[in-house]
């Protein structure tokens, strides 16, 4: 029960501020130039010092499996939600390009950005390691999957590869890769270095809760309901995959910090960077958009049932 408390005040925290960043925008003191500032600033600054202070430990074999964990659970468990998602477009009959845009918002979860300060919250430091496993797993797909389904037009037309190479090596990538080399070098940067990045890295959520709520405030109340749709993908996000992932992965994993860890990051709402791709290539953003809007909200009642059943 108390770790259930727990995550019910952590997610009460970021809702408060996401609510004031939609307050913030409803009133319309936020620019649009502001809110891309805003994710230049945790895309190109806090994600990669994150990812390589996330991984300034001592140098361990375990350590270093436990990495590999982490970023393959997170490929695995939104490549099971996925397929659920594209069956299910399948059964409604959604137009091909459209269900890709739903089955990806229906998987693709914010592990890093919502899932990061819970995972702290209930495990203290030692569970920042995994940030920045799940953060080179997130790009990855991000990379391989969003970009080429929702990129491709109704013909099926490709991605250049030249442009999805670029968009795998990204400033977050490189620097899970330099982090990692550190890690496996042993090299421990110097303490007023760790702790400026540490600094930095404190921004992280609250910046990122005030950008969602700067997006959200974009989103017409109305248009949240007139589809049964949204509601549909929405529990596939926030109750389907946790629970796949659960049952699936203690079949084999014995630890129950990792195993909470990689089930909490499941249960996260659908991921920012989904919404960016879908403007990005003019695909159907409104989708992803309801979908992120309205699995932030419900993931303050589904992630406590959660953790009641998995802690």
């Amino acid at each position: 029960m108390q770790s259930t408390i727990i995550v019910l005040n952590q997610l009460g925290m970021m809702l408060l501020v996401i609510g004031l960043g939609y307050a913030i925008a409803k009133k319309g003191h936020v620019k649009p130039e502001h809110s891309v500032l805003a994710s230049s600033y945790i895309t190109k600054i806090v994600i990669p010092i994150v990812a390589i202070r996330s991984l300034q430990e001592p140098f361990s074999m375990e350590r270093l499996i436990e990495f590999g964990i982490y970023s393959g659970s997170v490929l695995l468990f939104t490549l099971l939600t996925l397929v659920v998602g594209f069956v299910l477009c399948l059964i409604l009959k959604i137009p091909r390009r459209e269900g890709r845009v739903w089955a990806i918002s229906g998987s693709f979860s914010s592990t890093v950005f919502m899932g990061g300060p819970l995972y702290i919250a209930l495990f203290g430091e030692v569970a920042a390691f995994p940030i920045s496993a799940m953060l080179l797993a997130f790009n990855l797909l991000v990379s391989v999957i969003a970009i080429p389904f929702i990129g491709a037009d109704e013909t099926g037309a490709k991605i250049p590869m030249r442009k999805r190479i670029r968009s795998v090596f990204n400033s977050g990538t490189i620097a899970c890769i330099i982090g990692l080399v550190l890690f496996i070098a042993d090299i421990r940067l110097p303490y007023f270095m760790l702790g400026g990045m540490q600094l930095i890295w404190n921004t992280m959520t609250p910046i990122f809760m005030l950008v969602l709520g700067f997006v959200l405030a974009q989103i017409p109340i109305r248009s949240l309901i007139d589809s049964y749709r949204v509601p549909l993908f929405t529990a596939v996000k926030l109750i389907l995959c946790p629970l796949i992932t659960f049952f699936v992965f203690r079949l084999f994993i014995t630890d129950p910090m990792i195993l909470t860890i990689i089930t909490l990051g499941a249960a996260m709402p659908t991921g920012n960077s989904v919404i960016v791709v879908c403007e990005t290539f003019k695909n159907n953003s409104e989708i992803a958009a309801k979908v992120t809007f309205v699995s932030t909200v419900l993931c303050i009642v589904t992630v406590p049932l959660l953790a009641l059943i998995i802690l």
